[in-house]
């Protein structure tokens, strides 16, 4: 992904570490193009700044992780 792009890629990385992405639903939905995302239940950061970003709705959870509906 790096190689592919590099702006990408530091997105995707910021996201995963937890830390803020600005805009965030418009760069899973535009630049990732994703319809969900999925979520391990250890990535905690990740999944606090999905779930304070409006456009994301959460259909399904179990033990391991979480997957959420971009809208």
């Amino acid at each position: 992904m790096y190689e592919y792009n590099q702006d990408i890629y530091w997105k995707w990385v910021n996201l995963t570490l937890g830390k803020e992405v600005p805009n965030l639903y418009q760069v899973v939905k535009n630049d990732f193009k994703a319809s969900y995302i999925l979520i391990e239940k250890d990535h905690s950061g990740m999944r606090n700044n999905v779930v304070k970003t409006p456009g994301f709705s959460l259909i399904y959870e179990d033990n391991q992780t979480y997957l959420y509906q971009v809208n």
